[in-house]
Parts: structure tokens; sequence; C-alpha cells
């Protein structure tokens, strides 16, 4: 079985002596009596996690993979298992807004987190990436009904987001995609355009 040790070592130089973490986020509202410690927790919370479950499923993330049966998809019971423990930590808030039930941590630990998950199994790396993804593109421009009814299962694990950008023509370049959203009334949009 492949072996991986968190670098905590390294990010801590990164985190601590380059970018000075610890003072800077005394800067943000709600973080004002952050510490080391609380910083070193959620690394090593996060490191315990990716060690001993993401890792282990990675080779089911392969080998199975998910399966789509009559409008749901289900994950090898391993990867079920990794995506489980993530989520009962509350680790999958650390990004949100406080108002969504979020832990609204800056963007700098959401990257350690996905550093240290995309390192173990990049297939449920993924999943919480794109559900970030449609976290932030809702929050950004969606509407109080569409924020209300899905950044809090974001933030819980309830929901994952998805992307579904992949054309004939173009593969995964976002700048090529032809699909257009016409508006056809309040909140109501057709859709044209091809997928694969």
């Amino acid at each position: 079985m492949p072996q991986y040790k968190t670098p905590k070592r390294e990010y801590e130089f990164i985190l601590r002596e380059v970018l000075n973490v610890e003072n800077e986020l005394k800067n943000y509202k709600g973080f004002e009596e952050a510490t080391w410690d609380m910083i070193e927790m959620i690394c090593d919370q996060y490191a315990t996690i990716a060690e001993e479950y993401w890792l282990p499923s990675n080779r089911d993330s392969d080998e199975i993979g998910a399966k789509f049966d009559n409008g749901n998809v289900t994950l090898p019971p391993s990867m079920k298992k990794a995506a489980d423990v993530v989520i009962d930590s509350g680790l999958t808030a650390l990004f949100g807004h406080q108002e969504y039930g979020g832990m609204e941590f800056p963007t700098v630990f959401s990257v350690l987190a996905d550093e240290i998950s995309c390192a173990t199994n990049m297939s449920l790396g993924i999943y919480i990436g794109l559900t970030k993804g449609a976290y932030h593109c809702i929050y950004n421009h969606g509407s109080a009904e569409l924020k209300d009814t899905y950044l809090p299962r974001f933030l819980t694990g309830e929901w994952f987001g998805t992307m579904c950008l992949t054309e004939a023509h173009c593969g995964t370049d976002l700048g090529l995609i032809r699909t257009k959203a016409t508006p056809i009334e309040d909140d109501v949009y057709k859709l044209n355009g091809q997928k694969i």
C-alpha cells in the first residue's frame, strides 16, 4: 500500500515563517484571537483524516469508481467512509460563510486542506473542490432562494457540487464552450448545447 506522511514541517514553514499567517489572520473579523495552536489543529486534523482514510480509499477510487444508477451516485464503501469522516469532522464548512453555517476561514486554509486531500485521494479532493466552486458561484451570483437551498447543504456535506462543462468540440476548455442559457422567465433558463 502506498505511504503518505503529511509534510507538516514544510506547511508550518510556509504558513508561519513565509506568510506570517498567525499574525495576518488576526486582521480578519472573528479571528482576532487566532493562535498558531488553532491553525496547527486544523492541519493535524486534516492530515490524520487524509492519512488514515483518504489514502487507503484511493485505490478504490480508480479501480471501482463512482457508479450512477437510477439517478443515484454511489461510491465504493472505502470512499464513502473517507468522505463521511471529513464531513463528520465539520471541515467541509472551513471555507463557507458563517451565515450559511461555515467557519469563514481565509482561503489559505482551504488551499492547505486541498493540498493534503488531493495528495492522498484526488477523486475525493475533486468532490470537495467542485463543491467549493459551486458554492462560490451561487454565493456570488445566485438568488436568496438558491443560496438558502444549496449553501448550507454544501457546507454540511449533505450535498456536493459538480461542474458539467465538457463539450465534444472542446473537451474541458471553458473558454470554448458553446452552451447558452437564454432567460425565458424569472429564474428560468433554456439551455442550448451539447455535452459528452
